[in-house]
């Protein structure tokens, strides 16, 4: 008595394989694309967050978006000079977290920019800026393009349903073993 196999399950079987391959192989070579400070950067990153954020920037550039990584993980004394520029040192102000208090003292955030005719471009349309935060939100991102009170469309972050706090209170727990 032989096994009957049913060939258009054989072939449907194989084509999802082949499929599949052909997806890594896609995302690979993708991810090969991005530059090497982006790459750096996401080496900063937690690796539930890197993860992605990496599957963020190759869906961006399957879309027609380039995108580079200009900020990952913060040590204090950066956020604080950040925190500092448009209140005691020149500039505008860039953000509302002091040490501690931001998503990138604890490797889960990145900034980022478009690139635009091989340039960084932060002034490209509303319309654009939606497309991108819509694709980090369909990777699990949280988008500071919906912020309300301070709206930063290059901010992108992941918690993990956890605060700062929290995050914050554990790095230090995880810095003290060491």
């Amino acid at each position: 008595m032989g096994v009957q196999v049913d060939k258009k399950v054989v072939f449907m079987g194989v084509g999802i394989l082949v499929g599949v391959i052909g997806i890594a192989i896609a995302s690979r070579w993708l991810y090969k694309k991005l530059d090497i400070q982006t790459k750096l950067k996401l080496r900063q990153l937690r690796p539930e967050v890197r993860k992605k954020v990496e599957k963020f920037l190759i869906k961006a550039q399957k879309a027609g978006i380039q995108l580079k990584v200009t900020s990952a993980y913060r040590d204090c004394e950066e956020q604080n000079k950040l925190y500092a520029q448009g209140r005691t040192a020149p500039g505008g102000i860039v953000t509302n977290a002091k040490c501690g208090q931001s998503d990138h003292n604890v490797g889960v955030a990145v900034d980022i920019v478009p690139i635009v005719d091989g340039r960084a471009n932060y002034k490209v349309p509303e319309s654009v800026w939606n497309t991108i935060g819509a694709i980090g939100e369909s990777v699990g991102l949280s988008w500071g393009g919906r912020w309300t009170s301070f709206k930063d469309r290059p901010h992108f972050y992941d918690r993990g349903g956890k605060s700062i706090a929290q995050l914050w209170t554990e790095q230090q727990n995880l810095a003290n073993l060491a």
